[in-house]
C-alpha cells in the first residue's frame, strides 16, 4: 500500500507540474478544451443548430448566450488523477490500458 501511495504522488505531481507548462498547455490543454468545445457543440446542435464553438467558447447564435471551457472544467486534471492511480495500481498492464481507456471516455463523458 506504501509503494502505490508513494507512486501516486509522484506520478501525479510529474503529470500536475508538466500540465502547468507553457508547451504541454500550448501542444495539449488547449487543443484538447478546443476539441471539448467542438465535440460539445455537435452534441448540442442536435438540440438547437443555432450554437457554434470558436476556440474553447460555445456560443448561441440567436441570443448571444455563451459558455466557455476552463482550466478544471475540461476533465484534463481528473484525468491525470485516475492516470496516476490507475499506473500506480499493481495489476497487469492489460488491465491498466483498458482501465485507462474506459475511465477517460467516462470522465469526459
Amino acid at each position: 500500500m506504501l509503494r502505490f501511495f508513494v507512486l501516486f504522488l509522484l506520478i501525479q505531481a510529474t503529470l500536475f507540474g508538466l500540465e502547468l507548462t507553457p508547451p504541454v498547455q500550448r501542444w495539449f490543454v488547449v487543443p484538447w478544451t478546443n476539441a471539448l468545445a467542438q465535440i460539445s457543440t455537435a452534441i448540442v446542435t442536435f438540440f438547437d443548430p443555432n450554437v457554434v464553438a470558436v476556440g474553447k467558447v460555445m456560443r448561441s447564435t440567436t441570443n448571444g448566450f455563451a459558455v466557455s471551457i476552463e482550466a478544471g472544467c475540461n476533465g484534463v486534471e481528473a484525468t491525470i488523477v485516475l492516470l496516476a492511480a490507475i499506473l500506480a495500481f499493481p495489476a497487469p498492464w492489460k488491465h491498466k490500458l483498458a482501465g485507462l481507456a474506459a475511465g477517460i471516455v467516462a470522465v469526459q463523458g
